[in-house]
């Protein structure tokens, strides 16, 4: 019986290691998953903008604004915003695109069906511009997002209150309400 037990003893041992190891690969997959989770959580969350003023302008003269301008800057813990990346909303509904994605090949003629056009300008430092070949809206910077001046359709009665929201395509939705006020 000792041999027996014996060669009992040594095939728990084998299927114990071999168990061991299944299980450490296992863990060290897991923790290898719950980095990348933990890595693209963390860019997610460090991307939002602020939008820290919203007001319409009526650049006509008849009583109906026509022009909407929404000051945008990275919120004070975001690393840089793709501008190119960024979908702007009014109430929800009307969908809006960056002017310049058409101009740099990155939307065709068939994506913009249907949908109003923003143009986005750097604000803070002036003088910036796509042509520079950045993109992106970087801390302590800010930028102006105007509805309106590319594009007929876009119209606001006085009174009448909006929710603007402009979403990132990687990070968090930022919004504002308005409501249009007589100038002064």
């Amino acid at each position: 019986m000792g041999v027996g037990t014996l060669i009992i003893f040594i095939a728990m041992v084998l299927v114990a290691a071999v168990a061991a190891s299944v299980l450490i690969n296992v863990v060290d997959n897991l923790q290898e998953q719950a980095s990348d989770v933990a890595e693209d959580t963390q860019e997610y969350f460090n991307r939002q903008l602020d939008i820290y003023t919203v007001y319409a302008v009526d650049t006509i003269g008849d009583g109906t604004y026509d022009k909407l301008v929404i000051g945008v800057k990275p919120h004070y813990f975001s690393g840089p915003v793709d501008t190119l990346g960024m979908v702007v909303m009014v109430d929800g509904k009307s969908q809006y695109f960056n002017s310049h994605l058409e101009d740099l090949g990155e939307i065709d003629v068939d994506q913009n069906l249907d949908r109003y056009v923003y143009q986005f300008d750097w604000h803070k430092p002036s003088g910036l511009d796509y042509a520079d070949g950045d993109r992106y809206l970087k801390p302590g910077q800010s930028g102006v997002i105007t509805l309106g001046d590319l594009n007929e359709g876009f119209q606001l009665e006085q009174g009448d209150t909006i929710k603007v929201t402009v979403l990132l395509e990687n990070g968090l939705t930022s919004e504002k309400r308005y409501t249009a006020e007589i100038e002064i």
